[in-house]
């Protein structure tokens, strides 16, 4: 069997009703370190369907179907918050998380601006520092 292709997409309509399995299970590698009722919860129908129309929802695809995500909010005119970012298990350690984190960071849009946005990312322990780039698009 040949391996799967990975890609970062802006998330199509017909990709969203796939988003919520994705979703509850990264949520189970959670278990037993919060509340069961966060291992249940998902993004809604309407939340995702309105970050989808703003341009603010990508996937990775393993060849051509999505296995994770990431959602954007604007939190204001130039702050922008990653709500959520999930990757199946069975896709995870792949370098999927992060390049969903990267192509929310590159995409202007994204960031309530049209201003460019650059980031730098460090691997250790997940962390992630961002600075606005001066100049103007």
């Amino acid at each position: 069997m040949a391996p799967l292709v990975y890609r970062i997409a802006a998330a199509r309509l017909n990709d969203l009703r796939l988003l919520p399995a994705i979703e509850l299970a990264a949520a189970r590698l959670l278990a037993g370190r919060v509340p069961d009722s966060v291992l249940a919860e998902t993004t809604s129908d309407e939340e995702l369907q309105d970050a989808h129309s703003r341009g603010l929802l990508w996937v990775a695809l393993a060849d051509d179907v999505p296995v994770g995500f990431a959602h954007v909010k604007v939190l204001e005119p130039t702050v922008a918050h990653l709500e959520e970012i999930d990757v199946h298990p069975e896709h995870g350690r792949r370098g999927l998380g992060t390049r969903l984190v990267m192509a929310c960071a590159r995409e202007p849009r994204a960031a309530g601006t049209d201003r460019s946005l650059s980031q730098r990312f460090g691997t250790s322990r997940g962390t992630c520092r961002s600075t606005r780039d001066s100049g103007s698009r």
